[in-house]
C-alpha cells in the first residue's frame, strides 16, 4: 500500500520536529545555565557582603587575622585552656573558617569549565591564590582537606606550588 499524502507530510515533518525540539532544548539549557551562573554570582556577592560586615563588626579579630598572615609557626595546633587567649583563639578560628568556606564557594562559582576562562574567572583565581597563602587559612585547610570538594583541594595544592 502506498503512503498517503498525509503520511508523507508526517514523515517530512518528523525530521523538522527533531530539529525544532533539539534547538528548543539547547536554548533552554543555555538560558538555564546563564540563570544559574547569575544566581551563583549573586550569592557570592551576598557572602562577600557578609564578610565585609563581619570584618567591621569584629574589627579586632580581622586585625589579628591580618597580622598573622606570615606567621612562621602554627597557631591552631594547641587551643589555649581559658581566658582572653582562649576567646581570641576561638574567634580567629571561626573567622578563618568563614573565610575559607567563602573561598571554596567563590572557587566553585567562578572556576567552572567556561567561567574560569573569563576575565572575572581569572580575577577570582588570582584573588583566591593570594588568599590561600595566608598562614591561618592554610593551617585550617590542612587540618581537614576532606571537608572540601576535590576540585578545590586540587586548586589549593596547585596554588601552593606557585
Amino acid at each position: 500500500m502506498d503512503p498517503t499524502p498525509f503520511d508523507q507530510l508526517v514523515a517530512a515533518l518528523g525530521g523538522a520536529q527533531s530539529v525544532v525540539a533539539g534547538t528548543f532544548a539547547l536554548v533552554t539549557f543555555l538560558v538555564t545555565r546563564a540563570y544559574y551562573q547569575t544566581s551563583l554570582a549573586s550569592k557570592l556577592q551576598d557572602r562577600l557582603f557578609d564578610l565585609n560586615r563581619l570584618t567591621v563588626e569584629r574589627a579586632q579579630v580581622a586585625a589579628d587575622f591580618e597580622t598573622m598572615k606570615h606567621r612562621q609557626t602554627p597557631y591552631f595546633a594547641i587551643a589555649p585552656a581559658a581566658g582572653h587567649e582562649a576567646r581570641r583563639y576561638q574567634q580567629l578560628r571561626a573567622y578563618t573558617h568563614f573565610r575559607l568556606n567563602l573561598y571554596e564557594e567563590a572557587f566553585l562559582a567562578t572556576q567552572g569549565v567556561v567561567a574560569r576562562h573569563t576575565a572575572r574567572g581569572k580575577a577570582w583565581r588570582t584573588y583566591l591564590e593570594d588568599r590561600m597563602q595566608h598562614r591561618l587559612v592554610r593551617e585550617l585547610f590542612d587540618q581537614a582537606p576532606h571537608q572540601f570538594s576535590a576540585s578545590f583541594v586540587r586548586f589549593v595544592q596547585g596554588a601552593r606550588r606557585r
